[in-house]
């Protein structure tokens, strides 16, 4: 038995090694155990793991985007940005959240 996952444990390690990612490996393994769990009549679909709440304080590090603007656009973000005593960007998060509120209440 202990040979058998020496071996297994060898043959993903050198697969991650080839393909230059562990992820691999623990994408087999969810594969055999669906594959298993459908082999012994049991349901095949994965187990759906609950998403953590997003922090909205978090670090901006997840995502960043380049967007283009055209002149009037940009006039009327420096106007609010002016108007509001805010940053542009954060005038564009603030329009987005601000946005997605509304979307939220029935309000578009």
């Amino acid at each position: 038995m202990f040979s058998l996952w020496r071996k297994a444990r060898r043959e993903n390690s050198a697969a991650s090694r080839l393909l230059g990612t562990t992820s691999l490996r623990f994408a087999l393994h969810g594969w055999q155990r669906a594959f298993a769990s459908g082999a012994d009549g049991g349901s095949i679909t994965p187990k759906q793991e609950e998403k953590p709440a997003l922090d909205p304080n978090a670090k901006r590090e997840f995502k960043a985007i380049r967007v283009p603007f055209n002149e009037f656009e940009y006039s009327k973000l420096e106007e609010v940005a002016n108007k509001t005593g805010r940053t542009k960007l954060n005038v564009i998060r603030w329009a987005i959240l601000k946005l997605a509120e509304d979307v939220q209440e029935g309000h578009q």
